[in-house]
C-alpha cells in the first residue's frame, strides 16, 4: 500500500513525496519513504531527493532496497546555447553499515548530430561494507550465494574501499 502527493510550488517547481508499506512472508513489514523536489526552466534544471526504507521494505517495483538511505542531487545550469554544466551526487548508505558517496562535475558541450563531448572531475568513496555488499565486479564469478570468487587479480580492498578519478568521462 502507498500514497502519493505532489504540488507544485510555482509554474517551474514541484514537490512530491511518497510513503509506502510492504508485508512480505520472508522479509515481514516494512515503510518507505521519499521526498524528491525538481525545478525546470530554460537554463536551469534541478533535482534533489531523498528516500529512506526499513530493513522489511521489499517492493521489487521500486528502485529503493529494503534497509538504505538515499540522498542525491542533480543540478543543470545552462551556459550558452551548447553547453551546460552539471553537478551530480549521491550518497547511499545501508542497515549492513555500508556507505557509498559520488560526486560528479562536468561541462557538455553539444555537437550537431545529436551528439555531445562532456568534460569533467568524478570522485566516489565507498566503505569496507560497501565494497563486500556490492554485486560481484566484472572478472569474478559467483559459485554460491554471496561468494564471488576472482577470475583475474582484484584489486587490494582498500583500493576498491576509496577512489578519486580525475580527466574525461
Amino acid at each position: 500500500a502507498g500514497l502519493t502527493l505532489t504540488t507544485r510550488l510555482g509554474t517551474k517547481t514541484v514537490l512530491s513525496g511518497e510513503v509506502a508499506r510492504t508485508e512480505t512472508e520472508v522479509d515481514g513489514t516494512g515503510h518507505g519513504r521519499r521526498l524528491e523536489l525538481r525545478h525546470e526552466d530554460a537554463g536551469l534544471q534541478v533535482r534533489v531527493w531523498g528516500a529512506r526504507t526499513d530493513a522489511g521494505f521489499s517492493n521489487v517495483g521500486s528502485s529503493q532496497a529494503g534497509g538504505q538511505s538515499q540522498v542525491g542531487a542533480k543540478i543543470g545550469q545552462n551556459l550558452g546555447a551548447s553547453d551546460r554544466l552539471v553537478l551530480d551526487a549521491l550518497r547511499t548508505t545501508s542497515s549492513t553499515g555500508a556507505e557509498q558517496t559520488g560526486v560528479d562535475l562536468k561541462l557538455e558541450h553539444s555537437l550537431p548530430g545529436n551528439m555531445k563531448i562532456e568534460v569533467g572531475l568524478r570522485h566516489s568513496r565507498a566503505n569496507v561494507q560497501a565494497a563486500r555488499s556490492a554485486a560481484p565486479l566484472p572478472g569474478t564469478s559467483t559459485t554460491s550465494p554471496g561468494v564471488a570468487l576472482p577470475v583475474v587479480p582484484a584489486a587490494p580492498a582498500a583500493a576498491a574501499a576509496a577512489s578519486e578519478q580525475a580527466g574525461y568521462t
